[in-house]
């Protein structure tokens, strides 16, 4: 696992150990990054990394520009890693790294990026996108990316999000939506 690209380019990110998370691998990383990169010049955007696991998403959004990053894990082992990882590529000044659950930690703070790579096929995705519309969490313009499992679907308001981009990975998904 690494940085794709931007002023990191090329470090290399520690996984958490075990089998309780599934990094997203460097491909995908970089398919969801062009594709968004598309919609979103990252310079002065403020992100969120549900679900961070390694931290490698939020980390490659730092990389490639983004003014702030807010990674928010629950698990022990993969928040120790989220650290190490954002020392390693000295982006703590531009982040913040909560251990919490994500459903209870952000009090009406508004993001121009959601990146929701939670546990597959338990709801998640689609309780964190149902809590984004409901409380207003995602600036006009902003975008979601959403990683699931390629049977997984995800349902969203028309009035609040335009579907942007849906593509499959092997057994991977994801779904990107833009605030309409």
């Amino acid at each position: 696992m690494r940085v794709i690209a931007g002023e990191k380019k090329g470090f290399p990110l520690k996984a958490p150990k075990g089998s309780n998370t599934r990094p997203t691998s460097d491909k995908i990383k970089g398919s969801i990054f062009n594709m968004i990169s598309n919609n979103m010049n990252f310079n002065g955007k403020k992100a969120i990394d549900c679900f961070a696991g390694s931290g490698g998403l939020g980390i490659e959004f730092l990389s490639r520009g983004g003014e702030f990053c807010l990674f928010v894990e629950q698990n022990s082992q993969s928040y120790k890693t989220i650290h190490e990882n954002i020392e390693k590529t000295s982006y703590g000044n531009k982040s913040k790294l909560v251990k919490g659950n994500v459903f209870s930690i952000l009090d009406n703070e508004r993001f121009d990026l959601f990146l929701i790579d939670p546990p597959y096929n338990k709801g998640i995705a689609q309780r964190t996108i149902d809590m984004v519309t409901d409380e207003d969490l995602l600036n006009e313009g902003g975008l979601i990316v959403v990683e699931t499992d390629s049977k997984e679907s995800v349902k969203f308001s028309e009035d609040y999000f335009v579907l942007k981009a849906e593509k499959s990975y092997g057994d991977t998904k994801i779904t990107i939506l833009s605030r309409s």
